[in-house]
């Protein structure tokens, strides 16, 4: 069973926190966020930046291949080389999309707040991520970023593994003992795949997703109780029960 709520920031999450051992956040819409609305908007940025005509349906169409292929591999993830494997005439552009990814990306300052929170009450805190990029340029982009105090990133382009499947978090599980909280903003894999493998978990919702969210939210207020306040910090959560 679960608990949809709208509650004030610090004191909601920052109550969790003190009830755990350990922290794991997600790391994209949840540590670090785009200046795109969209990942694949990325794609296109790079397409009109560097004159490459039609590169946005290759790399489309590439990421789509390499996951196919995967299929027979017994792995759960990609990696970003075996993407650009099916578009060797675009190899040349897969720096240029880590260097275009390192500047796209930056803190999220709401989530900065519970990491430092989290480091003051000495607990350990994990960054893990369903993604195909390698894990020693996501630790560079998180210490970049404000995010040095990350104790131990799991990615699942190195563990071959991913959060979606619940298999990531059993690798973070053999190797951190304790209560763990996660928090991340999907659904399926950061909250539900977590809490089936015993963490606590909290569903967080990024600044670009609030104001669809908060209209949701106020609709529902208008028709349980006729009325509705929601101050400008708040963040929503899906909290077990």
């Amino acid at each position: 069973r679960y608990r949809f709520g709208i509650r004030h920031f610090e004191s909601d999450v920052f109550s969790l926190v003190d009830s755990v051992d350990v922290v794991s956040f997600d790391i994209f819409d949840t540590l670090l966020l785009r200046s795109y609305l969209w990942p694949q908007d990325l794609w296109r940025h790079i397409e009109e930046k560097y004159h490459v005509k039609g590169f946005f349906l290759r790399r489309r169409s590439a990421q789509s291949k390499a996951y196919t292929a995967l299929k027979s591999s017994g792995r759960e993830e990609i990696t970003l080389a075996e993407i650009y494997a099916f578009i060797p005439e675009d190899k040349w552009l897969m720096q240029v999309e880590l260097e275009e990814e390192r500047t796209a990306l930056m803190c999220n300052w709401e989530m900065l707040k519970v990491v430092n929170y989290s480091r003051q009450k000495g607990k350990k805190i994990l960054a893990v991520s369903d993604m195909y990029l390698p894990r020693e340029f996501l630790h560079d982009i998180l210490r970049e970023n404000g995010l040095q105090c990350i104790d131990q990133i799991f990615v699942s382009s190195e563990m071959k593994c991913r959060k979606s499947s619940g298999k990531l978090f059993e690798v973070v599980r053999k190797h951190v003992g304790g209560r763990i909280l996660h928090i991340g903003d999907n659904f399926e894999s950061d909250y539900i795949c977590a809490v089936k493998n015993g963490f606590r978990a909290c569903l967080y919702v990024p600044p670009n997703r609030k104001v669809i969210s908060l209209k949701f939210c106020k609709i529902i207020a208008e028709i349980s109780c006729g009325v509705y306040s929601f101050p400008s910090t708040v963040t929503l959560w899906f909290v077990p029960i």
